[in-house]
């Protein structure tokens, strides 16, 4: 998923889809409501909205995915960087059926908390894009992907920073206590700039 402009493409981002594919794995890189480079209506049709249409977007892609005669359906995963991170945790957990695998990186699973942590002078762009944490408690929860926690199915990784100050380290941590199937099984590396946790990684 991609959420930049697609005519300023990120040389991490070239780099990752040409590693893929010299390893045969396809790639689509969809550009999902919410993404910049069409114009500022379809860039805030995600604004207060976050895993909502958004999620159907990733939904259509992966049943397209699934009709192509080349593709195997059973090896479809999902990764992602900038908001698209956010979206890979929803994918993974709120539409567990039609993934392999999924990777986050730097993803908030709970947008409570993240938004509780964001620095001050921060807060009116994120109520406005996002919500308030306390008058928009109850949304705010049904779009986080930590309440579906439980329902996740495949191996997931999560990279994050250790000095994020938008998503802090306990954000991804939590996500493991509260999933069953992957409770206890969960490793930490950490250096002073990032940390990854992973649960039993596979290679699907």
């Amino acid at each position: 998923m991609n959420r930049r402009d697609p005519r300023e493409p990120r040389q991490s981002y070239i780099l990752l889809q040409y590693r893929n594919i010299i390893h045969s794995n396809a790639i689509l890189a969809p550009n999902i409501r919410g993404s910049t480079g069409f114009g500022l209506d379809y860039q805030k049709r995600i604004h207060r909205d976050w895993s909502g249409d958004d999620l159907k977007d990733i939904e259509s892609c992966n049943r397209y995915l699934r009709s192509l005669d080349w593709i195997d359906a059973n090896r479809i995963g999902v990764l992602s960087g900038s908001y698209g991170r956010f979206a890979t945790l929803s994918a993974a957990a709120r539409l567990p059926d039609l993934w392999a695998c999924a990777c986050d990186i730097c993803g908030p699973s709970n947008l409570i908390t993240m938004l509780k942590s964001v620095p001050p002078f921060w807060r009116p762009t994120i109520k406005a894009s996002i919500g308030d944490p306390d008058e928009d408690r109850e949304f705010l929860i049904e779009h986080s992907p930590i309440t579906y926690v439980h329902q996740l199915k495949v191996p997931l990784m999560v990279v994050q920073g250790a000095m994020d100050p938008r998503v802090p380290r306990p954000s991804p941590t939590s996500w493991w206590s509260g999933s069953a199937p992957w409770a206890g099984r969960w490793s930490t590396w950490s250096s002073r700039t990032r940390a990854t946790a992973s649960p039993s990684v596979r290679t699907c």
